[in-house]
């Protein structure tokens, strides 16, 4: 009998020796939820472009779904005008400078400059990076990288050439207007795949240097039955200075008079048409890549997410009013209407 009462007081003492322990363990040690995470956000662009304002909104939308206790920190590669070696070089050093002196848990980089200057140099290093706003992370190595993962994009090209032909059937010939930049090499190659079954179309591809090429291009393309752009088209480098983007879309309703279409509402082109995507649904789902990796502690090569992006289809009924077009109540109440230009609003 003694001998079962000196059992159960020691088990009794273990017991509450487990379950204190267990408290303390709990009130000293934060969970990962109580943990602020820091993460350095390497922006290709600038503060002022709506693409990279929205996919920062989607990020933190996505990453609040598993922790709310975080800091973010912007450093932009203002690559949207230019590319500046000398630039360039000054970036790469500040963000080696805020990595060794902040330490973040984590880098998100957005868009394909950040991706080829600052993603390729910590390739496999062991600061988890997410990116997100590209299309082709083999590009920068990303395939059998350990520390790396992300959202790709994959527009459907082809549903807004379909808006487009629903609009007018009968066209056969167009051209598609871009940057020679990996941005620009890489809508083609997916653009290009996308409509190879298009039999009936011939679609030439040509990639602007400046603002002048733009303009001898658009008047060459005036025999054609459409125009394209893709994004970064309203940017170019001259001396003395950088075109505005005003002052593109002004030439462009001045000297075009066929239809056009683009992907990017954020670029802020007065297309005709516009198949859009949306910046913040590619961030939410790097957001919650970013939580799985810090809060879960998943590996971030297991956290791929390729994201079959259906676009938003725009009409700017200003622009159709300038070329003396007119859509049928079908197709304006299936689609969202643009009254004016940016300009005049």
């Amino acid at each position: 009998m003694k001998k079962n009462k000196k059992t159960y007081f020691f088990v009794l003492i273990f017991l509450i020796l487990f379950i204190s322990g267990y408290f303390l363990f709990e009130f000293f040690i934060p969970s990962n939820n109580e943990i602020s995470f820091k993460i350095l956000w390497i922006d290709s662009y600038d503060a002022n472009y709506s693409w990279s304002n929205g996919q920062i909104e989607g990020f933190e939308e996505g990453l609040v779904s598993f922790t709310d206790n975080y800091e973010i920190r912007r450093i932009e590669m203002n690559t949207r005008f230019e590319i500046d070696e000398k630039n360039i070089e000054n970036k790469v050093k500040e963000v080696s400078q805020e990595i060794e002196l902040w330490k973040p848990d984590l880098l998100y980089l957005t868009d394909d400059n950040s991706q080829k200057y600052i993603g390729k140099k910590y390739l496999n290093s062991e600061i988890p990076i997410v990116f997100s706003g590209i299309e082709f992370p083999s590009d920068y190595g990303y395939d059998n990288a350990k520390n790396i993962g992300g959202a790709v994009n994959i527009l459907s090209f082809d549903k807004g050439l379909d808006f487009l032909r629903l609009i007018f059937p009968e066209i056969k010939k167009g051209v598609v207007l871009t940057t020679n930049t990996p941005t620009g090499r890489g809508f083609v190659s997916s653009f290009s795949n996308q409509i190879k079954n298009y039999d009936e179309l011939v679609v030439e591809y040509d990639f602007v240097e400046n603002f002048e090429g733009y303009k001898r291009l658009v008047r060459e393309s005036q025999n054609k039955d459409f125009l394209i752009f893709f994004p970064h088209l309203v940017f170019f480098e001259e001396e003395g200075g950088i075109v505005s983007e005003e002052e593109i879309q002004k030439w462009t309703i001045e000297n075009s008079k066929i239809p056009d279409l683009t992907y990017f509402d954020t670029v802020g082109f007065e297309t005709l048409l516009i198949y859009s995507k949306s910046p913040v649904s590619t961030g939410e789902i790097a957001g919650e890549i970013a939580g799985q990796i810090l809060v879960k502690g998943k590996n971030p090569h297991s956290l791929y997410s390729k994201i079959p992006i259906s676009g938003q289809q725009i009409i700017n009924k200003a622009r159709a009013e300038d070329l003396g077009i007119n859509f049928s109540e079908n197709i304006l109440s299936s689609s969202k209407i643009i009254n004016s230009y940016a300009w005049n609003k």
